[in-house]
């Protein structure tokens, strides 16, 4: 394994100080004490009170004093040298002698009361980082976890390498002891399932491990089926009983994502304790998702659908412009022979059929049909036109899911619980006394059909 976390462009920031520091740290970790004048003012050179002092707040500020001045930001040099009363340019002149630089940090070392890392400040660090790696996993997470951890112990930062080795092995040691911590749920059975999972399936055409990875693109019905047999799968497998709370959640949904991102052959040739833990993570997690993305799908299909059909309802309105004008010039035209005072009431009929003939006032009232539409209209009608299709996923659907409710008492889940029994039974009609009350105002007068009955279609349709 590599012995390197960091690229070389974050290894030289991380050696150097930072190219943006704020006015309020400036003011926090470079403003001098009584105390620290003192110390600086026994150098009897600007150049060196100046460097002394850059050094001291360096040590405050990162835990660690840069090898290169240079990095150190003007402002940062300009806010300590006028509390000196020394010229920033002085500091260019620091450090030509290196021993002098050494020599001042051990001063200020001893002067803060802080020391260079023991055996056993690196043991003791070590066991702090593997409690943080078995949160987190990415470097630079472990290395700020650490360095914070340092600056609280009083410990001078070591060199990046020396720090990236105790990011290394905590992280090792953290994957050894989450593989352990799933020693009690990793049986012989459940191991042959997490392999075999890797393993091409000829029904599939490709393993169960990138059948599960891979989302559904579409939001078709064929879209919804495929997402129910992946979930299907993961609930008859007994993936929702697995219990990983001893799995940071952080660190589960990264090893989660790890997975994800490798191919059958690479999580293949990882070992077991790495494999195992990897693909848990996996499975729960895509339970998870899998659920959330068949949600969107049956909302999106079903929203689709609904804008299809208030599509369709323009067009129709549209489409019968022509007969509406018709039928109003006709009706204008009995209006206003009824309203005629010099018609007699015996003589009405006659005189409608004289201007009207009968033929077309039949017709016309046969096209009124067609033409009325609800008064606050929705295009349910033109919605139940995909009623078929919708019919090819959501019976599988109800059953897949086991929905709740807040409320007890839910009319909503008593009529979702007797359309599944109607499922199961093979039976069409809906009672007369099934739960009404979730049905909103707009959707009552499609739910009478032509005999006087609940119409199963529409009561179906608004319940999805």
């Amino acid at each position: 394994m590599a012995r390197r976390l960091f690229t070389s462009i974050e290894r030289q920031n991380l050696n150097e100080f930072p190219k943006e520091i704020s006015k309020e740290d400036v003011i926090t970790f470079f403003t001098l004490s009584e105390e620290d004048l003192k110390i600086i003012k026994k150098r009897r050179r600007p150049y060196n009170q100046l460097g002394f002092a850059i050094q001291l707040c360096n040590l405050r500020y990162l835990g660690f004093s840069p090898d290169d001045f240079s990095s150190v930001p003007f402002i940062v040099v300009k806010h300590v040298a006028k509390q000196i009363n020394i010229s920033p340019n002085h500091l260019n002149n620091y450090g030509k002698r290196e021993k002098t630089r050494t020599e001042h940090l051990i001063e200020i070392q001893n002067y803060l009361g802080v020391r260079d890392m023991s055996k056993t400040d690196s043991k003791n660090l070590t066991q702090c980082l593997i409690k943080r790696a078995m949160e987190h996993n990415k470097p630079m997470v472990l290395y700020q976890k650490i360095t914070e951890q340092l600056r609280k112990e009083k410990i001078i930062r070591p060199g990046i390498t020396i720090l990236e080795s105790m990011i290394i092995s905590s992280r090792q040691k953290a994957q050894k002891e989450i593989y352990t911590d799933l020693n009690f749920l990793l049986t012989k059975e459940l191991k042959k399932f997490l392999d075999e999972i890797l393993i091409p399936d000829q029904e599939l055409g490709r393993s169960v491990f990138s059948w599960l990875r891979r989302g559904e693109i579409s939001n078709t019905p064929d879209a919804i089926l495929e997402t129910i047999r992946k979930l299907s799968f993961l609930q008859n497998s007994g993936i929702h009983n697995w219990d990983l709370s001893n799995i940071n959640p952080n660190k589960r949904k990264f090893l989660s994502q790890q997975a994800r991102k490798s191919t059958n052959q690479i999580l293949k040739r990882i070992n077991p304790p790495r494999r195992y833990p990897m693909l848990l993570s996996f499975l729960k997690q895509s339970l998870e998702d899998i659920t959330d993305e068949l949600i969107e799908l049956y909302d999106n299909c079903l929203s689709t659908y609904y804008a299809r059909a208030k599509r369709d309802l323009k067009d129709f309105q549209l489409f019968i412009s022509k007969n509406t004008n018709e039928n109003l010039i006709i009706f204008q035209n009995i209006g206003q022979i009824i309203l005629d005072s010099q018609v007699s009431n015996r003589k009405l009929r006659e005189t409608i059929f004289k201007k009207i003939p009968e033929e077309a006032l039949s017709y016309a009232v046969e096209k009124c049909d067609e033409i009325i539409r609800p008064v606050e209209d929705k295009a349910y009608d033109f919605f139940a036109r995909r009623y078929g299709q919708i019919r090819r996923f959501a019976p599988i659907f109800l059953d897949t899911l086991e929905l709740h409710s807040y409320n007890s008492n839910d009319p909503l889940i008593k009529a979702i619980k007797l359309l599944k029994q109607l499922n199961s039974d093979e039976k069409r009609d809906i009672p007369e006394k099934a739960p009404m009350s979730f049905i909103p105002n707009s959707w009552l007068p499609y739910m009478e059909d032509k005999d006087g009955y609940i119409s199963r279609k529409y009561y179906e349709l608004c319940l999805l």
